[in-house]
């Protein structure tokens, strides 16, 4: 088991401050305090199994938060305190397959996200948004990811899963949950010290329709490619 406690200072970016048309130059820094606890562990199941919870805690103070205002233009604002709670847990499960003839291995990864992030503080008495989720925070967040590797070629698939938010400061309204699939195909070889590689990747891999700012869609299936040098 191993647990943390720390303390925290951020001060406003330059866009915080000087955003044209939407900056706030009076912003205060912000300050928090955070605890976080957790238990670690490790079991031969077909493989190695890593299991890992985390619980968190972070109060903030004059916490920085970029809200939309008249005419679709956001602008930071400090809202005077915020408290985050939540649980993290993660399962990675691997398999080496050199004891099957291959040079590579086999990883699944789940993990999953429970928080709430609320305001703690009145801007005037009777203040509705008091107590409620800061907006465009999602309460859970589960990613999935496998991955083969058979040198050179390494093999991903990840499956990510977004609860819905809140894009009102009072909480009445919200977009919902969203699925979203990617997958890649990576190929590696070293030349000498040089690690040279090539990644072809498809994101939005099943044309998922879904917004992470309401009024602005994402992107549909998208194809990527890259090329990398490592020393």
């Amino acid at each position: 088991m191993r647990s943390s406690y720390g303390k925290s200072f951020r001060a406003p970016t330059f866009n915080d401050l000087y955003w044209k048309a939407g900056g706030n130059p009076n912003l205060k820094p912000e300050r928090s305090l955070s605890f976080d606890a957790g238990v670690v562990s490790s079991l031969r199941f077909f493989g190695i199994l890593h299991l890992e919870l985390n619980y968190f805690s972070i109060d903030t103070r004059d916490r920085i938060v970029w809200t939309p205002g008249g005419g679709g233009v956001w602008s930071p604002k400090n809202i005077s305190a915020v408290e985050s709670k939540g649980m993290e847990a993660e399962a990675r499960w691997v398999y080496d397959l050199v004891e099957a003839g291959f040079d590579g291995a086999v990883s699944l990864t789940l993990n999953s996200t429970w928080m709430n992030t609320t305001k703690q503080s009145e801007d005037y008495p009777g203040d509705p948004t008091n107590g409620k989720q800061l907006i465009y925070i999602p309460r859970q967040m589960v990613n999935a990811t496998g991955a083969i590797r058979f040198e050179p070629l390494t093999f991903f698939v990840q499956q990510s899963w977004i609860s819905f938010r809140y894009t009102t400061e009072v909480n009445d309204r919200f977009l919902p949950h969203y699925m979203v699939t990617s997958a890649a195909v990576k190929y590696s070889l070293q030349a000498g010290p040089l690690t040279l590689s090539t990644k072809l990747e498809v994101t939005n891999l099943f044309n998922a329709s879904y917004q992470v700012i309401a009024l602005y869609p994402m992107p549909l299936r998208e194809f990527r490619g890259t090329l990398g040098v490592e020393l």
